[in-house]
C-alpha cells in the first residue's frame, strides 16, 4: 500500500482522474452489477442482462468451482 501511496503522491489530480476513467467498473454510474460467488471469484454483469440469464451464469460458475458438470 505504501508503494501505491508514494506513486499517487507524485501524480497530479488530472493524472489520477485519468486512471479512474480507465477503470469503468469502479465508477458509480456504470450500469453493472457485481456478484461475489466466493472469496476468489467476482462476476460483473451488465444491468441489461435478464435476471434469468444472470442466475444461470452465477449457477454455472458456482458449479464449475465445485468441480461439477454444468450441462
Amino acid at each position: 500500500m505504501q508503494v501505491i501511496q508514494d506513486k499517487l503522491g507524485t501524480m497530479s489530480a488530472e493524472e489520477i482522474r485519468k486512471i479512474g476513467e480507465l477503470m469503468p467498473f469502479y465508477q458509480p454510474n456504470n450500469n453493472h452489477e457485481t456478484v461475489k460467488v466466493n472469496d476468489d471469484v467476482l462476476i460483473t454483469l451488465s444491468s441489461r442482462i435478464p435476471a434469468e440469464m444472470k442466475e444461470r451464469v452465477i449457477n454455472s460458475v458456482s458449479q464449475i468451482l465445485k468441480g461439477g458438470n454444468t450441462e
